[in-house]
């Protein structure tokens, strides 16, 4: 959203892309860790483990949310009146604008606001190790 606030300044978008990189690549670290997490939790709460399952969602999701990322994007140029190879209107770049911008941003939010319904916490995450560990354990004796 910054980004959008400032987008006439070059120099300035390229630093903020560059530190929104960073931290996608943050993002993708944390939706990696929050499915290890989310195996055990089910494992703790119905009993069985199911890393295929969630790892097969996962990639669904991500596979998904590229398709419609993309489509969002091109429908927002269309609706706006880019054309590819020509000195575009004054509408066309305010869509490319938004299409980099506010759009991202608002799929960022939505995707928070998920995680404001996310069960796990780290103290649960803890316990939940701890009696798997448990449960582990008493399986092998």
């Amino acid at each position: 959203m910054v980004i959008w606030l400032v987008h006439s300044n070059v120099t300035l978008v390229l630093v903020l892309m560059g530190l929104t990189a960073v931290g996608g690549g943050a993002t993708l670290t944390a939706a990696n860790a929050t499915i290890a997490e989310l195996v055990d939790y089910a494992e703790w709460r119905f009993g069985d483990r199911a890393e295929g399952a969630f790892t097969s969602l996962a990639a669904f999701a991500a596979k998904a949310g590229a398709g419609l990322g993309g489509a969002m994007v091109a429908y927002t140029l269309a609706f706006t009146g880019y054309v590819g190879g020509a000195r575009q209107s004054e509408q066309a770049l305010d869509g490319i604008v938004f299409a980099m911008t506010l759009l991202p941003a608002a799929v960022l939010l939505a995707g928070a606001a998920v995680f404001l319904a996310y069960p796990v916490t780290r103290e649960l995450s803890e316990r939940v190790a701890a009696e798997l560990a448990e449960r582990r354990q008493e399986a092998l004796s």
